[in-house]
């Protein structure tokens, strides 16, 4: 039997970055318990647990995951959607995907971030929180150089703005977020009432 426990980890503090990009009309601190993402709850955990998608010290990986799907921000989206930076009031001990030891200790591989198939993500997701991890920290699969890193954070399913100090956020998603994210090749349409 698997010691989930003993799972390599990675603490995120008070002073962690973290970034979301989010409908401006809900607060980014939002635990989803729906089984439409990747490290969401499997079914043996429905209700038991949320997760919140947050990018790890780099705004770009928000940006990467909200628009990437699509692979436009129209003007629409762009003045619709906020970017947060949140910090945790409370440090959290996340599961580190990211080290290799995981491989032979626990028979993870980058499928777990990557795959389109989420039902063993989501499995792990349920091991790691009944091993009281607060969360996953793992590699983006939006990123084709695997560089962006995220966090899974878990907790209580919906809204729960007391898990962070005060967000700051921006709207409209700022220029030189848009300009640095070009390299992905994601098109900011213009607005055609400009045109």
């Amino acid at each position: 039997m698997t010691d989930w426990s003993r799972f390599p980890t990675f603490r995120i503090t008070p002073e962690t970055k973290l970034w979301r990009i989010h409908n401006t009309d809900a607060h980014p601190a939002y635990f989803n318990d729906s089984d439409s993402w990747r490290f969401g709850p499997p079914p043996t955990h429905k209700g038991k647990f949320g997760t919140c998608y947050l990018g790890l010290n780099d705004p770009r990986t928000a940006y990467v995951e909200k628009y990437g799907r699509t692979g436009v921000i129209t003007p629409e989206l762009r003045h619709r959607d906020g970017l947060s930076e949140l910090t945790i009031a409370s440090p959290v001990d996340v599961a580190d995907l990211t080290n290799r030891s995981v491989l032979g200790n626990f028979g993870v591989t980058a499928s777990h971030s990557t795959d389109s198939d989420y039902g063993p993500s989501q499995r792990l997701a349920g091991d790691l929180f009944d091993s009281s991890l607060g969360g996953i920290r793992y590699r983006i699969s939006h990123d084709p150089q695997m560089e962006l890193e995220a966090i899974a954070l878990f907790g209580e399913p919906g809204e729960h703005p007391e898990r962070f100090n005060l967000a700051k956020t921006t709207n409209p998603i700022p220029d030189d977020l848009i300009d640095l994210c070009r390299e992905f090749g994601i098109d900011n349409l213009p607005n055609p009432l400009l045109l």
